[in-house]
């Protein structure tokens, strides 16, 4: 019973009295082969994991790291797509600034390292998130988060995205 536990604090308690970082906790659902699990707690997991995912997306800022949090889920699952399609189909101001920073805090590793920062487990599942990240598809949402939401208060941080984007994605 203590998963649940720790998963709740993950998510709902930034000022737990333990330090819960969701690149290690979530990657120690590997070591409980939770795969083979049955599969009503298969999906449960999944269910949470796109629950704590949606909700990350909703605000801005959030109490978890996003790089953290996608590090984290990308070591719990074999396959990062319908979280990365879910957070450039989700067409807020929240989510938008979640993608600035991910691009601002990548950007020094991406263009000296054409890596990704992060405890990633997996080669092929940092360079499918690096792919997607330079991916014109990225460049297009933030470019209409920019006009979509210009007058907010981060018009400058998804400007500076676009930015580096650009950047990246011309070497």
């Amino acid at each position: 019973m203590l998963l649940p536990r720790l998963f709740e604090l993950l998510a709902f308690d930034p000022e737990a009295d333990v330090d819960l970082y969701p690149e290690v906790l979530l990657s120690k659902l590997g070591y409980g082969n939770w795969q083979e699990w049955p599969d009503y707690e298969q999906e449960a997991v999944i269910c949470f994991l796109e629950a704590l995912w949606d909700f990350t997306l909703s605000a801005y800022p959030f109490h978890l790291d996003v790089n953290a949090l996608l590090c984290g889920i990308a070591r719990s699952v074999n396959d990062t797509t319908s979280f990365l399609t879910k957070w450039i189909a989700t067409d807020s101001l929240s989510a938008a600034r979640h993608l600035s920073w991910f691009i601002d805090d990548a950007y020094f590793s991406l263009s000296k390292k054409n890596t990704l920062n992060g405890y990633y487990d997996s080669v092929s599942q940092q360079e499918a998130i690096r792919h997607w990240l330079l991916s014109d598809e990225v460049g297009k949402y933030l470019e209409n988060a920019f006009f979509r939401f210009s007058e907010s208060e981060g018009a400058e941080q998804i400007s500076n995205a676009l930015q580096q984007h650009s950047w990246l994605t011309k070497k």
